[in-house]
């Protein structure tokens, strides 16, 4: 069965290799799926917790290789009336180092936003802090026609923030495994 699976995949890239793919004008991507977010600070760490993930980007395609443009990206989870979120909001590269492939790597910087909700009896705790985000990642996209393709993609977003009158530096990052639609 794995076999079967492998020859799959392979007979797969080799025919979406095949394409004439065309990445040079307008493109829109929507991605969703699962993420593992931390918060932690200098003096504070907390454990590693899932959550939903998401990413909406558009832009345009300098050549076949190299697409520029806007993304947000967000994750949040919310259970036993303690929520999370972190969103990102970033210009970006993608760059697929063989065009005729589907593969890709990305990279980009921008503004960051991240919130903690905790109730905690008589008096509830929030935080909300703004900073520099990130995102680093790869992914493939399999061009099933000229002017769309199915995304999958992995990659690790994060946060840098300032908060006034703290001693220690809040951060934030989030592993991302999501799959979507492209249309270019």
């Amino acid at each position: 069965m794995v076999v079967t699976a492998l020859v799959a995949l392979v007979a797969t890239d080799a025919r979406a290799q095949n394409f004439d793919v065309e990445r040079g004008g307008f493109f829109v991507s929507a991605n969703l799926g699962f993420g593992s977010g931390k918060f932690s600070c200098e003096q504070c760490s907390a454990d590693r917790i899932s959550g939903v993930t998401m990413s909406l980007a558009l832009g345009g395609g300098l050549s076949n290789s190299v697409i520029v443009g806007g993304e947000v990206d967000a994750w949040w989870n919310s259970r036993d009336n303690t929520s999370q979120w972190i969103s990102n909001v970033m210009a970006y590269v993608q760059v697929y180092p063989a065009p005729s492939s589907g593969f890709f790597l990305k990279g980009g910087a921008g503004y960051s936003h991240a919130e903690a909700f905790y109730p905690s009896g008589t008096s509830d705790a929030f935080a909300s802090v703004d900073g520099f985000g990130w995102v680093i990642g790869g992914g493939y996209d399999y061009m099933d026609d000229d002017d769309w393709a199915i995304t999958g993609t992995l990659a690790w977003m994060g946060g840098l923030y300032s908060s006034e009158g703290a001693t220690s530096r809040p951060r934030s990052n989030v592993i991302q495994a999501m799959i979507g639609v492209t249309f270019f």
